[in-house]
């Protein structure tokens, strides 16, 4: 049924009988109908039938997972937090309370112990280092599926009449409770100290490869600046890259490069391409990755600046490097001056 699902679904978008803005909705509901029927031919059969369908349909040729996918983070995150919230109403403060002492003892167990062990026993034959299990062994909070499976078990074993089950779930609320709040807030600290955390995003993504735009590059890279030049422009790119600069040949707004593109450490965009419709796309582009206020585009000359009107009816507002009234020939003026000179 998960295959046979994938197949109808993915047949379903790439036909485009389904309107665009009711596709996350229809797969939401086609994935439940799915589950649905699958527990009711065999029961508990639901979770596999819909985790075949999206194993399926992630490696499914040119399906268009990108919109579900974004659609699929909101959605786990509002489930997760309403479920967060109906196992917690079941724990009352009394009874979190009454582990005392022995709790705190399993919790110290669970968080210098059991985990650390799980980890390098996992790590036999990896290529992880120290530092990194260690880090591992520390970001590791226990969560929703701790507290549901908990729960359920409670639930059960209560049927049985076993001692000490109402013990269960307080526990497990009081490891999630503390390896949220120590570990959770403690793991930048931590990762300083290991020296594993990702640098800063101060890096810059810089689309285009004209004069002005690999003198810039240069000039921020020698500034200590983290630079990745992006164009579609080979001998520039080449020139770019013989300079020591980071590159990337292509289009940077392409699906390659969504998936080729290594944008650790990279938090701004400098769109500065001679070609004005790539500045732009690139911008809407990247306002995911970057946010709209990292956004940065060269002005040219025949950009005249918008009327208020036009401003108003705008919901995209670009802003300009170095300022409004500096412009490429601007730039490209001085550079010129600065040879002659």
């Amino acid at each position: 049924m998960g295959m046979a699902g994938a197949w109808l679904l993915a047949f379903l978008m790439r036909r485009h009988m389904i309107p665009e803005f009711l596709r996350n909705v229809f797969t939401l509901a086609f994935v439940l109908v799915l589950f649905s029927i699958s527990n009711h031919l065999e029961h508990e059969s639901g979770l596999l039938t819909v985790t075949v369908l999206g194993v399926a349909l992630a490696n499914w040729p040119k399906f268009p997972r990108e919109t579900i996918l974004e659609f699929n983070e909101s959605l786990t995150i509002l489930l997760i937090s309403v479920l967060f919230i109906i196992l917690a109403a079941r724990v009352e403060l009394a009874s979190l309370l009454s582990v005392g002492f022995a709790g705190l003892v399993l919790l110290a167990i669970v968080m210098f112990v059991a985990r650390p062990l799980s980890v390098w026993a996992s790590a036999i034959g990896s290529n992880l280092k120290t530092n990194e299990k260690l880090m591992i062994s520390w970001i590791g909070p226990r969560g929703i599926v701790a507290a549901a499976i908990s729960s359920l078990f409670a639930i059960r074993l209560q049927e049985y009449d076993i001692q000490g089950v109402e013990l269960l779930v307080p526990l497990v609320f009081m490891v999630i409770i503390g390896t949220v709040m120590i570990q959770g807030l403690g793991a930048k600290v931590v990762g300083n100290l290991l020296g594993v955390r990702e640098p800063e995003t101060n890096g810059i993504l810089i689309v285009g490869s004209n004069p002005i735009t690999l003198l810039i590059a240069t000039s921020l890279k020698d500034q200590g600046f983290d630079v990745i030049v992006a164009h579609n422009n080979y001998t520039n790119i080449a020139r770019a890259r013989m300079s020591g600069l980071r590159t990337y040949f292509g289009n940077p707004i392409s699906d390659h490069a969504d998936h080729h593109l290594d944008l650790i450490g990279i938090g701004r965009l400098f769109a500065m391409s001679m070609d004005k419709e790539m500045n732009t796309l690139s911008e809407i582009h990247y306002r995911h990755e970057f946010g709209e206020r990292k956004l940065y585009r060269l002005k040219f000359s025949d950009e005249k600046v918008k009327s208020e009107r036009d401003d108003k009816q705008s919901n995209f507002h670009s802003q300009w490097l170095f300022g409004k009234d500096v412009t490429y020939t601007k730039l490209a003026s001085m550079l010129s001056k600065k040879s002659s000179n």
